[in-house]
């Protein structure tokens, strides 16, 4: 079976926007305590309480924050830590939700396949890994709106095709594998105009509009609309 995902929503009530949040504890080593305090505070965490434990040297912290902020932490605190970080959670009553702490998703632009097909020569496919990192590897079969990777610079998405065939060129099988996120993490990617889909065999990033062209048009209208404002 196939579905679907969309990042965090809010859930309006009464012309309020409310969202979940938790009760975090986090348990570390005492000397990656001051990071991960750093980290979450960009986050918009509360941190309630902190204590440390001389005998173990390790530090537990208490931090309240909204389950949309803190999205994505867990596969940091792991890496952070080097697996030595004990993490739980308990849900909390909604909350309205506070615009001012909108996280900002510090994110180039991403190539987009204009074309279903699969990657056939490593001209193509290096080309494009000279541009920028790929979530790809030679032996996935894309579709219109799949996200290959993202750009190494620039902020604009860029739709473009690998699928050519061509004579004399060493096969796309032969080149390195792109970079693999799990479901949380890409969750975590995704900016508003996409999703997440999800099928027994793989998780991909796409956009939510397949085809470049009606993107286009809709991003023409989104200004325009902007500019009335």
């Amino acid at each position: 079976m196939d579905f679907k995902l969309i990042g965090h929503s809010s859930f309006p009530q009464n012309g309020v926007e409310w969202e979940p949040w938790e009760s975090i504890d986090i348990e570390v080593p005492g000397d990656k305590s001051a990071h991960l305090i750093e980290k979450m505070g960009v986050r918009y965490a509360d941190l309630k309480n902190m204590t440390n434990d001389p005998q173990t040297e390790r530090a537990r912290m208490h931090f309240e924050i909204s389950s949309r902020n803190f999205f994505g932490m867990r596969s940091w605190i792991t890496t952070a830590t080097g697996g030595e970080a004990v993490v739980t959670s308990e849900l909390l009553p909604m909350r309205p939700r506070d615009r001012t702490q909108e996280l900002k998703k510090e994110r180039n632009g991403v190539f987009v396949s204009n074309t279903t097909g699969q990657p056939i020569n490593m001209c193509d496919f290096a080309r494009l890994s000279m541009r920028g990192k790929l979530f790809i590897s030679p032996e996935h079969q894309l579709y219109m709106g799949m996200i290959m990777g993202e750009l190494r610079e620039g902020k604009d998405d860029i739709d473009t095709n690998i699928c050519h065939k061509h004579d004399g060129y060493e096969k796309a099988k032969n080149c390195q594998a792109g970079v693999s996120m799990n479901l949380e993490e890409s969750l975590t990617y995704i900016a508003d105009d996409e999703c997440l889909e999800v099928t027994p065999k793989r998780v991909c990033m796409r956009k939510i509009v397949l085809d470049s062209h009606e993107r286009k048009i809709l991003s023409k209208e989104k200004k325009k609309d902007a500019m009335r404002a």
